[in-house]
């Protein structure tokens, strides 16, 4: 069985992360209601799954997974103890707002709704209590999937690659007019079903896998004028992106944005040109530190000072400094909690 801590010599691709940086201000604008078009929340969503499958396949293409049940346990379980407290909090807090203000009931299908919010299987078939965490539930099943993922690339050579991507995408794109053709049968989401998600993160996966081999063989290389042309193709790549999210937003597929975005992503990683290295300035990499507490904390503080009849401009202003400080605080807090139950666990250890 391979080992699951993923290749540490590798450097961080500090572009996508500031890319999923980016991509959770944009949820958060989509959230606080300032902008009605595009649907840029549907975007930042693709774009937070492709670059999470991107850098999974980036870290992970040497670890040699065997795809066991075993190790896709082990893989889930080491990613979500690291926010499953916060977002029990979280949730808790967001369960006690729709009792307070949204007139729901204490009842057996809240109970039930409840379980499986715990349990972080609610986008499979219910709803959630605070909105935003649908994505970690359909990100747990594409964590889930990634050792079998990297298990099947492990075996492909670059053409099978691009066999398999275009397979996949061409089912992804089915499912999704079958789903808009014949609603009455299909009825999952096309934003948050885990189906739907983990072919998108598998796509991701399969062009980072071959990102990975090409990244090496292309610095070795001596490219005249190197910074020149990634500078124009990001630009290129950026403006052809934003171009067509507002001019087809409602009318493409989604599963071409996801297309689209996997490209813009793949010219980005290179980090080469000067859009790249403006993005990845120390600001926005340490902000990176809180995605995770700042996603689960924005939507209910966002629920909660709506209530409060805040305008649009005013609730991104409260909201995002609210969510700021409370995910400063929560991190800083969690840290010196594990740190007091690692010591209190080494002195009773001692004492055994």
């Amino acid at each position: 069985m391979g080992k699951q801590d993923g290749n540490k010599d590798k450097p961080r691709i500090n572009s996508l992360t500031a890319f999923k940086v980016l991509a959770l201000f944009a949820v958060f604008i989509w959230h606080c209601e300032l902008l009605s078009y595009p649907d840029l929340g549907a975007r930042a969503c693709e774009i937070l799954f492709i670059c999470s499958g991107f850098c999974m396949a980036y870290n992970y293409s040497y670890v040699g997974f065997q795809g066991t049940i075993y190790e896709a346990i082990r893989f889930v379980t080491k990613r979500i103890k690291k926010f499953y407290v916060l977002y029990i909090i979280t949730m808790l807090i967001a369960l006690i707002f729709l009792i307070k203000f949204k007139g729901y009931i204490l009842n057996g299908a809240l109970m039930t709704m409840g379980l499986l919010n715990i349990l972080l299987v609610q986008s499979w078939c219910t709803g959630t209590f605070n909105g935003a965490s649908w994505f970690l539930s359909a990100l747990l099943f594409c964590y889930f999937c990634t050792p079998f993922i990297m298990s099947i690339l492990s075996k492909l050579d670059k053409k099978k690659k691009c066999i398999l991507f275009i397979a996949i995408l061409i089912i992804r794109l089915f499912l999704e007019y079958a789903r808009i053709q014949f609603p009455g049968i299909l009825s999952f989401s096309l934003h948050s079903y885990p189906l739907i998600r983990m072919i998108e993160y598998f796509l991701a996966c399969i062009v980072g896998s071959c990102f990975s081999e090409l990244k090496d063989k292309l610095s070795d290389k001596n490219i005249k004028n190197r910074f020149i042309i990634f500078s124009a193709l990001e630009l290129l790549s950026l403006i052809t992106y934003v171009f067509l999210t507002i001019k087809y937003n409602e009318i493409w597929y989604r599963g071409i944005y996801v297309f689209i975005g996997l490209i813009l992503i793949f010219i980005y990683a290179f980090e080469e040109g000067f859009i790249s290295k403006l993005i990845s300035n120390k600001l926005i990499l340490y902000f990176a530190k809180y995605e995770m507490e700042f996603f689960l904390w924005h939507q209910v503080i966002i629920n909660i000072l709506m209530v409060k009849g805040f305008s649009s401009f005013r609730l991104f202003i409260v909201s995002f400094i609210l969510t700021i400080i409370i995910s400063y605080i929560y991190q800083h807090a969690f840290n010196i909690g594990c740190k007091k139950i690692q010591n209190i666990r080494k002195t009773l250890q001692k004492v055994e």
